[in-house]
């Protein structure tokens, strides 16, 4: 394929649909994602996620035990 993508012509993102509903847990243990998280939960889920990254092994590991 050759050439730029055309993104004016792609396709739009579709929500995605799952015939079990909302924050299910399926059998193989995944959860099927509910509704969008406004942009408030969305901003400080990513903030935990840097701030685990940011964490030593060690604490990391403390960090798990405790929940």
């Amino acid at each position: 394929m050759s050439g730029r993508m055309n993104w004016k012509r792609a396709r739009p993102w579709q929500p995605y649909e799952s015939k079990y509903g909302a924050n299910v847990v399926l059998p193989n243990g995944e959860i099927t994602p509910g509704l969008p998280q406004d942009d408030l939960a969305r901003r400080a889920a990513e903030a935990m996620r840097v701030w685990r990254r940011s964490l030593s092994p060690r604490d990391r590991s403390m960090l798990e035990r405790t929940r």
